[in-house]
């Protein structure tokens, strides 16, 4: 008797779960945090969609690797985000209208409130 292919119910649906998560965190990559939460919740579905088996689904397989894929793209394109806003930080344009933005916001430049003593928050 051939145990390998019988279907135990319930587990293809976290299976399926998965697989639809993963391909959501990786269509919202841009995102900054949620794109990671939803990948490992698809991970942690693709784990126990195994139950007894000794191996994954295919479904399961496919929705393993593309949130792990799409943990990996998010935290290259927040890196990258991240560098590009130091980077345009240092130069005076993009800092006097950050300077300008923050003061309409908050009632002080970033400047200002950088400087504060004591370590006072705004």
């Amino acid at each position: 008797m051939d145990y390998q292919n019988e279907q135990i119910p319930g587990y293809d649906s976290f299976a399926q779960a998965a697989f639809v998560m993963a391909i959501l965190s990786l269509i919202g990559c841009r995102m900054l945090f949620i794109p990671t939460i939803v990948a490992s919740i698809a991970i942690i579905l693709a784990m126990l969609s195994k139950g007894f088996r000794r191996h994954l689904t295919k479904r399961a397989r496919y929705a393993f690797l593309i949130a792990v894929a799409a943990i990996i793209l998010n935290l290259i394109l927040s890196v990258q985000t991240m560098v590009r806003i130091t980077d345009q930080m240092k130069t005076p344009e993009f800092r006097e209208q950050f300077n300008q933005m923050y003061e309409d916001i908050y009632g002080v430049p970033y400047d200002d409130s950088i400087n504060l003593w004591g370590g006072e928050a705004l």
